[in-house]
C-alpha cells in the first residue's frame, strides 16, 4: 500500500474532452523535395530521440504523430517553420507505408474467480462538476486510516475554479471529510513534518492549469500544520512550470527535510529540481538551497529510496514525453548526487509511461521499480505494450525489465498483498478518455470492451497471473490499495471524473467480498 499516487498520463492532455478528427489527411510530399531515404530518417529523426518503428502506431495515427513533432521541433530548437515542415513531410510516407492499418490490442477478460470483488460508490463531497481525483494516497491519523486525495478542476469548468486536497476517513465508524486547503490543479500530495515543529504538514504538487501548456504557474505549495489545528498556505516555489510531483527526505542527513520537485512543464518549461533545506532561524521561514538535477521536460514522478543498498538514499525519477525512461541520481553518502543514471530506457518514443512505484517485489532485499505505461492522451492509439512492468533491481544497471500483465490504456498501480498470502502483488487500472475517439483508437471495438481495473497476482517469486477486477469502460486515473471497511482485507479504490453521467462518484471502491465456503 503506498501513502500517495499521482496521476501522470493526463499530464501532456491539451483538453480533455478535445478530440483528433476521426480520421486525418495524410499531407502530400513537399513541393519540390523527394521522399526521405531510410537513412535520412534515422538521421533526422535520431537527433531528438530514439527512432521508432512503424509498427508502434496504424498508418492513420502517423499524421497526426509528425504534427505534434513538427511543433516540437520547431519548440525546442527554434527551427524554421517551413523547414520543418517540409523535413517532416519528406519522412512521413516512410512510416505510413510501413505501418498496419489496426494494431491488435487486450480485449475484456474473464472476471477473476481468485477473489470476488464487489463495486460500489465510495462518497466524496465536491463542488467541482467535472473534477478529476488525480491523486490517491492513505495516512493514519488517530488509530484510523484515511484517503488523503487531490482534485483537481477539468478542461471544462470554469477558470476561476480552484482543486483541493481532501482527507476522507475510511472505515466502519462513520466518514468524516476535511479539506486540507486549495491549489490551482493539484495532482500530488504528502503528509510530512517539513518544518520539524512535530505538527504534520501537507507539500503540494500543482500544475497551475491541468491542460497541458508552457506557462509560469506551477507551484510547489506548503500546507503548514499549525499547533492549534488548520493549515496556513505558503508558495515554496511558484514561477515554474507545471509541477508533477514532490518527494520528501532527508537526502544529506543534515537533520532536516530536503525536497525533490518533478517540474513536468509542456514542451519548454520542465526541470527536475532538489531543494536542500538550509538552516533558519525561525520554524515558518523555511530556507533552500536550489539544484538543477536535469533541464528537460517530462518529469513526472519522483521517489527518493536506497536503491543501491549502501546506507544512503538515491533519487530515483521517471521521464515521459518522447525520452520515455526510468533514471537515478545516486548519492555518494555525503549527500551529493551522481549524474543521471538510466534504469529503464523503453524501447520507442511513444511508449507512454504513466508512473512508477518502488516496493522489493520478489522479496530479495533490495527495492525493485514497478512502471505502468498506458498513456494515449498524446497518440490516441492504443498499444499491446501497455500494461505493468517489473524492472528488477540486480545490483546493475539498468535494470531487467520484465511485463507482467498487459493492460490497454494503463494508468495508475499500487503495491500491496491482495490475496494475504504473504507476498506484493499489483492492482491496475486504465483510463479512456469519454466521448468520440479517432477510428484508430478502439480498432473497431467499443470502450466497455476493454478492462478497467486488474490484479495481478504474485503466484511464486516474480511470476504474475492476471485477474480481471472490473470491465470497461476504463476511467481510472489514480488508484491505492487499503482496507476500506475494517474487515482485514485489502480493497482497491479507484479516482476518476466527478461528472454524473460518466460515474455515480469521483470514488469508487472495488471491496473484496468474503471467501465463498467450498
Amino acid at each position: 500500500m503506498n501513502t500517495r499516487q499521482a496521476v501522470a498520463g493526463l499530464l501532456t492532455l491539451g483538453t480533455l474532452f478535445a478530440r483528433p478528427a476521426a480520421t486525418e489527411p495524410e499531407p502530400a510530399p513537399a513541393a519540390g523535395f523527394p521522399e526521405a531515404t531510410p537513412v535520412e530518417v534515422e538521421t533526422f529523426c535520431g537527433s531528438c530521440h530514439q527512432l521508432p518503428a512503424p509498427d508502434i502506431f496504424p498508418a492513420a495515427a502517423w499524421p497526426r504523430a509528425f504534427e505534434t513533432m513538427a511543433f516540437l521541433v520547431g519548440a525546442t530548437q527554434g527551427d524554421d517553420k517551413a523547414a520543418t515542415q517540409a523535413s517532416l513531410t519528406q519522412m512521413l510516407p516512410y512510416f505510413t507505408q510501413r505501418a498496419p492499418q489496426t494494431i491488435p490490442v487486450r480485449a475484456n477478460s474473464p472476471v477473476s474467480t481468485k477473489i470476488t470483488f464487489e463495486r460500489a460508490p465510495l462518497t466524496l463531497d465536491t463542488s467541482i462538476q467535472s473534477g478529476l481525483v488525480t491523486s490517491l494516497g492513505v495516512v493514519t491519523s488517530g488509530g484510523r486510516r484515511n484517503l488523503i486525495l487531490t482534485q483537481a478542476p477539468g478542461a471544462s469548468t470554469a477558470p476561476s475554479t480552484l482543486g483541493s486536497v481532501v482527507l476522507r476517513s475510511l472505515g466502519t465508524a462513520g466518514s468524516q471529510q476535511v479539506t486540507l486547503g486549495t491549489a490551482a490543479s493539484p495532482v500530488a500530495s504528502e503528509i510530512t513534518d517539513l518544518d520539524g515543529d512535530g505538527v504534520q504538514d501537507v507539500l503540494v504538487a500543482d500544475l497551475g492549469t491541468f491542460p497541458a501548456k508552457d506557462h509560469a504557474r506551477g507551484a510547489v505549495i506548503w500546507l503548514r500544520g499549525e499547533p492549534q489545528g488548520g493549515f496556513s498556505r505558503q508558495s515554496l516555489l511558484q514561477g515554474v512550470g507545471r509541477v508533477a510531483d514532490t518527494e520528501v527526505a532527508d537526502i544529506d542527513e543534515d537533520g532536516d527535510l530536503d525536497i525533490a520537485v518533478a517540474i513536468f512543464g509542456w514542451h519548454s518549461t520542465g526541470q527536475l529540481l532538489l531543494f536542500r533545506q538550509k538552516e533558519r532561524s525561525d520554524s515558518a521561514t523555511l530556507r533552500f538551497d536550489i539544484e538543477v538535477l536535469s533541464p528537460a521536460d517530462g518529469a513526472s514522478h519522483v521517489r527518493i529510496a536506497d536503491l543501491d543498498g549502501d546506507g544512503d538514499l538515491d533519487l530515483i525519477a521517471l521521464f515521459s514525453q518522447q525520452f520515455e525512461k526510468v533514471v537515478v541520481y545516486e548519492n555518494d553518502g555525503n549527500g551529493t548526487l551522481s549524474e543521471e543514471q538510466i534504469l529503464y530506457q523503453a524501447p520507442d518514443p511513444a511508449w507512454g509511461s504513466n508512473g512508477i512505484e518502488l516496493a522489493d517485489l520478489d522479496d530479495d532485499g533490495d527495492a525493485d521499480i514497478i512502471l505502468v505505461a498506458g498513456d494515449i492522451l498524446d497518440s490516441f492509439v492504443l498499444r499491446p505494450t501497455h500494461g505493468v512492468y517489473w524492472l528488477e533491481n540486480t545490483g546493475d544497471t539498468p535494470f531487467r525489465p520484465h511485463p507482467l500483465g498487459a493492460l490497454p490504456a494503463a494508468s495508475a498501480i499500487d503495491v500491496a498483498d491482495l490475496d494475504g498470502d504473504g507476498d506484493l502483488d499489483i492492482a491496475a487500472t486504465a483510463f479512456l478518455p469519454p466521448g468520440g475517439l479517432p477510428d484508430w483508437t478502439l480498432g473497431g471495438k467499443r470502450p466497455e470492451d476493454f478492462d478497467s481495473v486488474i490484479w495481478l497476482e504474485q503466484t511464486s517469486r516474480g511470476v504474475f497471473k492476471r485477474h480481471l477486477v472490473a470491465g470497461g469502460p476504463p476511467r481510472g486515473l489514480s488508484l491505492v490499495v487499503t482496507d476500506v471497511d475494517d474487515d482485514n482485507r485489502q480493497d482497491i479504490v479507484v479516482g476518476t471524473i466527478d461528472h454524473p453521467t460518466l460515474e455515480p462518484s469521483p470514488l469508487m471502491v472495488f471491496r473484496q467480498a468474503p471467501a465463498s465456503k467450498e
